[in-house]
């Protein structure tokens, strides 16, 4: 999909989004035949239940822009040390016989 058309798709989500929510809205106020009273703290109430239905509405409906650009990072070089190898006399309790074994030495 090119650009052009993943804008007019997300154009078509939307549209279709806030008119569901329009039809959802409807429906509810068609099917609950109640008399709106305001009666203490009803209207408080009743207020802040529209701004928190409208905050959640309108940010499931507002268009979300690019993210930010990945950004490469260069690692740091690692410089491996020289390994040298030494030999050294072991003793084998086993076979009760001294051995020579190759061993790890600091390179100079």
């Amino acid at each position: 999909m090119n650009r052009s058309m993943k804008s007019s798709v997300n154009r078509s989500m939307n549209r279709s989004m806030s008119s569901f929510a329009a039809a959802a809205l409807i429906a509810a106020a068609v099917a609950l035949p109640n008399q709106a009273r305001a009666d203490g703290s009803d209207l408080a109430a009743g207020i802040f239940g529209g701004l928190i239905a409208g905050a959640i509405v309108g940010s499931a409906v507002a268009p979300r822009g690019p993210g930010p650009e990945p950004v490469y990072v260069v690692p740091e070089p690692y410089y491996q040390e020289p390994v040298c190898f030494g030999r050294q006399q072991m003793y084998d309790p086993y076979y009760r016989v001294y051995r020579w074994q190759r061993v790890r030495v600091p390179c100079y």
